[in-house]
């Protein structure tokens, strides 16, 4: 009987392996990933070919900024103007479209943006398009900087490449970079997906207003070496960028001598009684 049981077992084993060939160690080395490829979102598509003109009938607010900024929002809120009234600062929030006249001109779709002098800083989802370079932040917090044809990203972000701009839109996408500023190309109006997408949602309310303390002191040193400005006179930015942290000051604890105490004057001497002169004797 047990030599049986011990028989039928090892038969069972041999079926086991036959029918199972191609089992593979578990301990081995796991398949690679397959890279998820986002797809390419509507405001990218667009972006290629909007301009100044149509973001005007798309928003409520717009604003031009002599010699660099053309900028379309929901809202615009001047910082801070010079004496005849030309702003020097901007804030616009909401559906912001904003073209760049640097030598590289570019063009930006977010939720937020900051302009200065020489400055671009947006945020929430920001899509830069900048000659045959397509950048997009894929969440509310990414912040890119714009310093001359310098640009830094903080946050997530992906590189959209013509290739990707051309299956999405079945080829008939333009090559980034083929599309001129708003006054060179007469694009006739037509219905654009941007009121249905992430664009039009609009800023997350929980967020601070924009400002330059929205990027690191270290990335605006890094671009602007010695010219970065000593202070930010932005009434909602909380201070100076280069004013150093005041050190806590510690408390001088001064060392006295402990002075001896006054000790109490020594009793005055009572005076010596006069001695008795001894009676005369009778």
């Amino acid at each position: 009987m047990h030599r049986q049981i011990h028989r039928l077992y090892l038969i069972a084993i041999a079926i086991v392996m036959v029918c199972q060939p191609g089992c593979k160690s578990i301990t081995g080395p796991l398949p690679p990933a397959e890279e998820v490829v986002l797809p390419v979102s509507d405001e990218a598509l667009i972006l290629t070919t909007m301009n100044f003109e149509e973001a005007k009938r798309l928003t409520a607010k717009q604003l031009e900024m002599p010699p660099y900024f053309k900028v379309a929002a929901e809202k615009i809120d001047v910082v801070k103007a010079s004496a005849d009234g030309t702003p020097l600062r901007v804030r616009a929030k909401g559906k912001v479209y904003l073209e760049v006249a640097y030598l590289e001109p570019a063009r930006i779709l977010c939720h937020e943006a900051y302009l200065s002098e020489d400055e671009v800083i947006v945020r929430g989802r920001p899509i830069l398009q900048r000659g045959g370079s397509m950048i997009e932040g894929t969440d509310e917090y990414t912040v890119f900087y714009l310093y001359g044809r310098k640009v830094r990203v903080i946050g997530n972000h992906r590189v959209i490449t013509n290739a990707q701009l051309g299956s999405a839109n079945s080829g008939n996408a333009p090559e980034l970079g083929s599309t001129s500023m708003s006054g060179g190309v007469a694009i006739p109006y037509r219905p654009s997906p941007l009121p249905r997408g992430p664009w039009s949602m609009g800023p997350n309310p929980l967020l601070p207003p924009l400002s330059p303390t929205d990027v690191p002191a270290s990335v605006r040193r890094e671009l602007r070496g010695s010219d970065l400005p000593p202070a930010d006179d932005d009434p909602l930015n909380p201070g100076p960028l280069m004013a150093p942290m005041p050190e806590p000051s510690t408390p001088t604890v001064e060392m006295k001598e402990p002075k001896a105490e006054a000790k109490p004057p020594a009793p005055a001497p009572k005076p010596a009684e006069a001695k008795k002169k001894p009676e005369p004797k009778k």
